[in-house]
């Protein structure tokens, strides 16, 4: 490959990079988007604070609970609120997973909100 045509794909691949990084790190548009913003969210934090919490399994398995039951058409409030109240018994004192189980709860209802009436 010639010098040239080796810059012009690394500079195409640089400008691929820039234009995927502004898309991630956009905010969300839709009450969708939220949902997984806020869910993407709370997994980093689980993550982050995976030794803060009581059981680190049961929390993942009720993240995962959340997560099954959103694929759900339409996803069920009540099961969703279930495992996220378990999943805050987990994270007992820790404000930053509390927030973050909050966030979610909040996209969930505005997300279902908007498509009961939309």
């Amino acid at each position: 490959m010639s010098k040239e045509k080796f810059e012009v794909a690394f500079m195409a691949g640089g400008l691929m990079l820039d234009a995927l990084g502004r898309r991630l790190r956009r905010r969300s548009t839709t009450p969708r988007e939220a949902v997984g913003e806020a869910m993407h969210e709370l997994t980093t934090c689980l993550r982050e604070n995976h030794a803060a919490l009581a059981d680190p399994d049961a929390a993942e398995q009720s993240l995962a609970a959340v997560r099954a039951e959103l694929c759900e058409s339409p996803p069920d409030m009540a099961t969703v609120t279930e495992h996220l109240d378990l999943l805050r018994i987990q994270a007992g004192s820790d404000v930053a997973v509390a927030e973050a189980i909050t966030a979610l709860y909040d996209a969930v209802d505005a997300w279902l909100e908007s498509a009961e009436t939309g």
